[in-house]
């Protein structure tokens, strides 16, 4: 189900280690995504957080907390599920999304942290699936 929720500053919708089963559209106000003391990203209205950990079942990543009184829509796994399914638009502006964090998050690494071209492969078969589902498609 979605449900309206709104956070005073200060209040945190979830803390890192927390299980996610829903993620957050801002509606109106600011929440900021940190992991210790150290900020990560705002996120105002019409942006989404809290996506990761639905989307891959881990736990939360950071914390997310409302910098000033934040209205958000709360959305469980199973909506943004149906959603992804029923909607090919909506998986796509999703996947932009996550990109773009990715780029911003790399674009914040020094160069020599960056592994190589011929660094092993995480043990993770999820690049291995997208692949054969793309190829299964079409």
């Amino acid at each position: 189900q979605a449900r309206d929720q709104t956070f005073n500053a200060g209040q945190f919708a979830f803390r890192e280690g927390d299980a996610a089963a829903e993620f957050y559209v801002v509606m109106d106000g600011q929440m900021e995504i940190r992991c210790g003391e150290a900020a990560l990203a705002r996120v105002s209205a019409g942006e989404c957080f809290g996506e990761m950990g639905v989307l891959d079942g881990q736990p939360r990543s950071a914390d997310a907390v409302a910098l000033v009184r934040t209205h958000c829509l709360v959305v469980d796994e199973a909506v943004l599920n149906q959603a992804i399914e029923d909607s090919p638009p909506l998986a796509r502006s999703l996947i932009r999304v996550l990109t773009r964090r990715l780029r911003g998050a790399l674009e914040r690494i020094t160069p020599d942290s960056v592994p190589g071209p011929n660094a092993s492969p995480d043990s993770d078969q999820g690049e291995d699936t997208l692949a054969r589902d793309v190829k299964n498609k079409g």
